[in-house]
């Protein structure tokens, strides 16, 4: 029925779609496709070491390890309160990569970051005597969200080898007592010896940095990282009633943010601009086919409203495992209203870029939307559903060692790497932001690969041509991020190029289920700081990728089995 409705010029139902001859594949191949998708796992970890910040730096003392350093340190200086409420989490000093890169043009740039000193890769803690409510959509807390403001709030931050890099303490808004204040300069030596460093071998001098908050006493040395020493600091430091308020360690990197803002390149500005601009033409041009095919009454609205309420249920998943929630109701309130405007905007989108999408792949080359059709029908374990599930996965690890290959070529060829990638430092902390990552991780798949069918039935559209077309879309992707790469532009664009191919002929070869399982198994791949020392505390979030890849591909080989088909209802017309 499918093959004479297409043949007639008509637009086969999604019904027909669904009921259209397709099954598994042949257990060796897909057995075949499961081992090439556990051997790119494997794979990985290797070959993506000299580009992950994870293997740049040493990562040597747990999260929980650097939060009790933290809050004994804050005790010991005499901030003994008990808090309402503390937060924790990576930051990366995007301050010194950008200008390591713009001074050193050597391949060898990024060694110097082995030896933890210049530290690149932060673990900070902070306390509150208030909630924490933070202004970001998904509701989570960061170094300096919410802003350092209440009295009382305090933090510091540290190395991965456990020296203190920066401190702070709030000092009260109102000294109702008013004591009589002391002359004598505060004792800032608990600081250097968190520090690791000597002031004896620091030089006193004049501070040029003001705290970030009132303070009666100010102080400043200079002197070298004892692991670097041909790299210059300054410590500012600075006191209220004899108690230090404020301790940081300045390099000749540190941007002060207070006076000016991150400083992207001529590349990066333009690489952003292209893809702001490509992101809003596909989503207006979306909404446009979307309001035409709804009118024509082509929308598969059912399956349109299914994605769309996944995608809701998914974000509330996700934000209640990410989210920094309060003990207040107001605030929790605020958190929960937001997430809930962005998630409802979010669905809109995605059901906005299927409608647009649905009908039109529908009736052109509607064999890519068999077991997508079947998926949102509740057909998990279909056997062309497990199908097109191992082949994605298969794809996604192509794919994975491809971008890995694609990072490393400019250290093939003699250039040095562009900034290395910190890969969601943040998983860890622990499991809940593991399992967060996994989640949210859909929400991205889906938003990228509709956005990327819907801009190849656009060119389809203007170039009247399927070739053609998929030629262009990797060309029009490619292009923002080899503009906006660190990399020679030559270099940067057949990588680029690389890279989205594999993409594009996962989605005109086996269509849009295989396309996101694709992008979601690189993603699990490439996303985490990747360790095989399960024995040590920093492979957990490898083991957690490697699981849900495992799952993935358990799930196809499940679902692929001979005999495995969905009980579809066939089109009424027929």
């Amino acid at each position: 029925p499918l093959a004479e409705a297409l043949a007639a010029g008509e637009t086969p139902s999604p019904e027909m779609v669904a009921a259209a001859r397709a099954g598994g594949i042949r257990r060796p191949v897909a057995w075949a496709l499961a081992a090439a998708t556990l051997l790119g796992a494997v794979l990985v970890p290797p070959l993506v070491r000299p580009v992950q910040l994870f293997h740049l730096q040493p990562f040597e003392k747990p999260p929980a390890a650097l939060e009790d350093r933290a809050q004994e340190l804050l005790r010991r200086l005499g901030y003994a309160e008990p808090p309402a409420d503390t937060a924790r989490g990576f930051a990366i000093d995007a301050e010194y990569l950008a200008w390591a890169a713009g001074r050193d043009p050597s391949a060898a740039r990024w060694e110097l970051l082995a030896r933890g000193q210049p530290p690149v890769v932060l673990f900070w803690y902070r306390q509150s005597p208030r909630p924490l409510l933070s202004t970001h959509l998904l509701g989570r807390v960061y170094a300096h969200n919410p802003p350092l403001v209440d009295s009382g709030m305090a933090g510091a931050r540290f190395d991965m080898r456990g020296r203190l890099v920066q401190f702070h303490a709030v000092p009260p808004q109102r000294d109702a007592a008013a004591p009589a204040r002391d002359t004598a300069e505060a004792d800032w030596s608990p600081l250097f010896a968190e520090a690791r460093l000597d002031p004896a071998q620091m030089r006193r001098v004049t501070p040029q940095w003001s705290p970030p908050f009132f303070s009666d006493q100010r102080a400043a040395w200079e002197g070298a990282f004892p692991d670097a020493p041909e790299v210059p600091i300054r410590v500012e430091a600075a006191a209220y009633a004899g108690r230090p308020t404020w301790f940081e360690i300045v390099a000749p990197w540190t941007r002060a943010e207070r006076m000016q803002p991150f400083q992207l390149t001529a590349r990066q500005k333009a690489g952003g601009i292209i893809l702001l601009l490509l992101s809003l033409g596909v989503v207006g041009a979306a909404g446009w086919l979307a309001l035409r095919n709804l009118a024509r009454g082509l929308g598969d609205r059912d399956g349109a409203r299914r994605l769309a309420i996944y995608a809701i249920a998914v974000g509330f998943v996700g934000w209640a495992l990410w989210a920094h929630h309060v003990a207040d109701l107001v605030g929790e309130l605020t958190l929960l209203i937001r997430v809930t405007g962005m998630l409802l905007l979010c669905a809109a989108c995605i059901w906005d870029l299927y409608l647009a999408l649905e009908p039109a792949v529908r009736r052109r080359s509607p064999h890519l939307l068999i077991s997508w059709t079947r998926l949102l029908s509740g057909g998990w374990r279909d056997a062309a559903v497990g199908r097109d599930v191992l082949v994605g996965a298969g794809a996604g690890a192509v794919l994975a060692v491809t971008i890995v290959i694609a990072r490393r070529l400019p250290l093939w060829l003699g250039h040095p790497l562009p900034w290395p990638h910190d890969h969601q430092l943040a998983t860890l902390l622990g499991a809940r932001e593991r399992l967060m990552s996994a989640v949210l991780a859909q929400l991205d798949v889906a938003a990228v690969g509709l956005g990327l069918a819907v801009l190849l039935v656009l060119l389809r559209m203007a170039l009247k041509s399927d070739r053609v077309a998929a030629v262009a879309l990797v060309m029009v992707v490619a292009l923002p991020d080899a503009i906006a790469s660190g990399v020679p532009f030559w270099i940067a664009l057949p990588a680029a190029l690389g890279v989205i191919a594999v993409g594009v002929t996962v989605l005109v070869r086996f269509g849009l289920l295989a396309l996101l399982v694709c992008l979601y198994t690189s993603n699990r791949m490439l996303v985490s700081p990747f360790s095989l020392r399960f024995d040590h505390w920093t492979g957990a979030p490898t083991a957690f990728s490697l699981a849900v890849v495992a799952a993935i591909v358990a799930w196809g080989l499940v679902a692929s089995a001979p005999g495995r088909r969905l009980a579809v209802v066939h089109d009424r017309a027929a």
